[in-house]
Order: structure tokens, then C-alpha cells, then sequence
């Protein structure tokens, strides 16, 4: 009875394994297989198949009788160290894809902010008021972009005060030829009253 005669097998104090004998024509005389999950259980047609390449399967052939015998185990601290480097690498990948994510919506940001406050300090300078509130501290297009609208600024403030200060000194000049030409008229004027007065007192 086979089944009592290798009932060793059935008690060994592992879990998830399987035992397969055969006698010389390769029939299976005993077959015992304990596993947690079912879709461990392999047939002795996927053993001969699995144990040309597998190294989860030891075999001893008896001397006496010719018997052989297959011991199956997978490879279960592997196959989870393999589960937790997946899972390891999944994680990475997505931490790696989320902070891309993060990255791109903050440069986004910054750039979108930048050319804003850019278009903010243009539509101030149309209506007058002549003051940049951006910085270019970027070396890129943009910063390059706000250093050149800066520049244009002061130039333009500076050829304002210059038409400005301009203008007041033609307009003290034109006040002083006009005190240069009143003066004359004034002072000949009064003495031309002050002549007449005496000439009326005289009379």
C-alpha cells in the first residue's frame, strides 16, 4: 500500500510542496501535494516538463528499485522578493511621475505668473504711471524679456524729464525776454506819468 508506505510525506513539517514517485516505467506510485493555493498543484506531466529547467525540484532514484522521487517546492521567498521589488519599482515610478506632475504645474506657475505681473506692468505704463514691479532674475527668454521692457521704461521716463526740464527752461527763458521787454516799457512809462504830473503842476 503505497499510500502507508509513504505516508511520511504527508507530515512533513513544511506547507506548499508536493511529492511525486514513479517506479522505472515512469507510472506514478505515490503523488501527495500540499498547497495553500490550488494553483500551485502541478500534474507529473508538468513536473517532467517543469524539472528540465526548474530548480525548485530535487529528484533521487533508489538503487534497489529503480524508484525514483520528486520533491516540489516553489520558489516562495523569491517569488515574493520579486512581488516587493515590483512593487518597490511601481511605487518609484509613480512617486517619480507625481513629482514630474508637481514640477511641471509649479515652473508652469512661476512662468505663468511672471508673464501676468509683465502684462500688468504694461498696461500700467499705457495708462502713465511708469513703474516696473517685475524682476527679471531668470536667465531665460522671459527674464530676458523683463530686463529689455525695464530698459525700454527708464528711457522712456528719462526723454520724459528731459522734454519736461525742456520745457521749463523754454518757459523761463520766454519769461525772461518778456521781463526783459516789460521792463523798458514799464520804467519809460512811469517816468513819462511822472513827467506829465509835473507838467500839470506846473501849469
Amino acid at each position: 500500500d503505497a499510500k502507508s508506505l509513504f505516508t511520511y510525506f504527508d507530515s512533513l513539517d513544511i506547507s506548499d510542496y508536493s511529492v511525486f514517485i514513479t517506479d522505472s516505467y515512469d507510472h506514478v506510485l505515490y503523488e501527495y501535494q500540499n498547497f495553500s493555493d490550488e494553483s500551485e498543484k502541478l500534474t507529473y506531466d508538468e513536473l517532467r516538463e517543469k524539472r528540465v529547467s526548474s530548480h525548485d525540484i530535487i529528484s533521487e532514484k533508489s538503487d534497489v528499485t529503480d524508484w525514483k522521487v520528486y520533491f516540489y517546492r516553489p520558489n516562495i521567498a523569491g517569488s515574493k522578493r520579486l512581488h516587493l521589488i515590483y512593487t518597490i519599482i511601481i511605487l518609484v515610478v509613480v512617486l517619480i511621475a507625481i513629482a514630474m506632475c508637481m514640477l511641471l504645474l509649479s515652473t508652469s506657475q512661476i512662468i505663468t505668473g511672471r508673464i501676468e505681473r509683465l502684462m500688468k506692468n504694461m498696461q500700467d505704463v499705457e495708462k502713465g504711471e511708469l513703474e516696473v514691479h517685475v524682476e527679471g532674475k531668470y536667465d531665460d527668454e522671459i527674464g530676458t524679456l523683463i530686463d529689455s521692457f525695464k530698459k525700454m521704461v527708464e528711457r522712456i521716463r528719462h526723454l520724459i524729464e528731459e522734454v519736461y526740464l525742456g520745457k521749463l527752461y523754454q518757459k523761463e527763458y520766454e519769461l525772461r525776454a518778456l521781463q526783459q521787454q516789460i521792463n523798458p516799457h514799464f520804467l519809460y512809462n512811469t517816468l513819462s506819468m511822472i513827467n506829465f504830473k509835473a507838467l500839470e503842476v506846473g501849469e
